[in-house]
């Protein structure tokens, strides 16, 4: 079922792709690292070859991930459930939309013998919303072609996000259900600053090009305004698999409840009773013969007697 809808998806969006005689391979690289494969995108009919899936995957996989092992793989694809495969080549890599096939081989056949080179691909730390964080968006960059060639030759594809970056690297390409363009004039660490597609200056030289964050704008803007980041959109193009539609943007852990407060157990202190002496009682030394004025320590100390005398 999958398959039937990527293939309708290719001959809607790119009819060209249908006509022409069986694509050659492409060449495709991960950036900044020596990985490359020669790929064959789509099938003689245009749809995605999807056996060319799982390696085009494994190019995108998010920065600082190690490649894994073919035997490793074969383990995590033999022993985890089925439903996580399909969403997943290997733990922490996703298994990327099937329609970026059909896109990237739109882009090869215009620029014939180049080699497409992946900057970035799945992104699990993306903001919440972006296609990178689901496996439907790429950065791109055509090796020896100018970007905005390679941005105005993607806004003709159907169901298709296009961001052109003047001062960065590369061109953004996306799967979605209805076509958007943009323009970011930002620099690393600036807001965006979208301009319309005619006000775009020419690509700076990618030698010495930086890259900037890669935000989706949420419209078109005339001018560069602060717009709030737009909600995951629910629907998906025939072209994503059945995985990605479930694919909900990650939320914050339940907190744990807090244990129960227990009162300290407090003894209540009695109240001491202190011993007064009446006003009216004086105290006097016991006196006599016996005594011959002194103390007698062997009796108590001192006697009550009245005031008043007796």
């Amino acid at each position: 079922m999958i398959r039937i809808a990527v293939a309708t998806l290719a001959l809607t969006a790119l009819p060209a792709l249908a006509h022409a005689d069986c694509p050659e391979p492409v060449t495709v690289a991960r950036a900044h690292s020596d990985e490359r494969a020669i790929l064959r995108l789509v099938e003689c009919d245009g749809s995605p070859a999807l056996a060319s899936l799982e390696e085009l995957s494994l190019l995108a996989r998010p920065a600082r991930t190690d490649r894994p092992e073919p035997g490793a793989r074969a383990v995590y694809q033999r022993e985890a459930p089925p439903e996580r495969v399909a969403e997943f080549v290997h733990p922490g890599i996703r298994r990327l939309d099937p329609g970026l096939l059909v896109r990237l081989q739109a882009v090869a056949a215009r620029f014939p013998d180049a080699t497409l080179e992946i900057v970035s691909g799945y992104r699990p730390t993306a903001r919440s919303g972006s296609r990178h964080r689901v496996g439907r968006a790429l950065d791109i960059r055509v090796v020896g072609v100018d970007r905005r060639e390679v941005a105005e030759h993607a806004r003709g594809f159907a169901e298709t996000g296009v961001g052109y970056y003047p001062n960065s690297t590369f061109t953004h390409i996306d799967v979605r259900d209805t076509s958007h363009h943009w323009v970011d004039l930002s620099g690393p660490g600036e807001r965006p600053r979208y301009v319309p597609w005619e006000e775009a200056p020419p690509a700076v030289d990618g030698e010495t090009a930086v890259a900037v964050n890669d935000v989706e704008p949420p419209a078109e803007p005339a001018e560069p305004v602060a717009t709030p980041t737009p909600a995951v959109e629910r629907t998906v193009p025939p072209s994503a698999p059945a995985s990605v539609a479930a694919a909900e943007p990650a939320q914050e852990p339940a907190l744990e409840p807090a244990p129960p407060v227990v009162a300290p157990l407090v003894r209540e202190r009695e109240p001491m009773e202190h011993t007064r002496r009446p006003a009216d009682v004086t105290v006097a030394a016991p006196t006599g013969p016996a005594h011959d004025g002194e103390v007698d320590w062997t009796v108590p100390w001192w006697t009550r007697t009245r005031a008043t005398g007796g």
